[in-house]
């Protein structure tokens, strides 16, 4: 575990604007009422943005660490960054997943959930409408169940 691959392409840039998102699903998560009990409803979208900071942290501490070490390292360029960690297939999964959450503020959850779920089933799973929309159908009933009966919490 202690060998060092090196530093890729870009890595410390991705790493760098994941800590900027991390610290911003903080912030919201922050915002969401149900602070004050361990089940409240804000508990687990906060702890998983303390999760994802602090292994950010670390991460960008050592990778960092280990660029001042090898003087030799490969500096991340915006080209790589884009060709070895962006490539165009995941920048389009991020922007339809922006544009997701962005309709769940104007149509609610369960609609912009089942599209999403659909399009991205029927593009990276590559099997037919019927398996997708069963795929998807089970989904969105295995949500219903986690929230509505384990959570507890209505999500509109």
């Amino acid at each position: 575990m202690d060998e060092h691959i090196g530093i890729r392409k870009g890595q410390l840039i991705f790493q760098t604007l994941l800590l900027v998102a991390s610290l911003i699903l903080f912030w919201e998560a922050f915002k969401i009422e149900g602070m004050g009990s361990i089940s409240g409803s804000g508990i687990f979208p906060m702890a998983a943005a303390i999760v994802l900071i602090a292994s950010l942290v670390v991460r960008l501490v050592a990778d960092v660490r280990a660029v001042r070490r090898e003087r030799a390292a490969r500096r991340a360029g915006v080209e790589g960054f884009f060709g070895d960690v962006l490539p165009p297939r995941i920048l389009l999964f991020i922007s339809f997943t922006i544009a997701f959450v962005a309709a769940m503020g104007q149509f609610g959850f369960w609609a912009p959930t089942g599209v999403f779920l659909a399009v991205t089933f029927a593009w990276l799973y590559k099997r037919s409408p019927a398996k997708v929309a069963l795929f998807t159908a089970g989904a969105l009933a295995f949500i219903y169940v986690v929230f509505a009966f384990i959570f507890k919490v209505y999500l509109p």
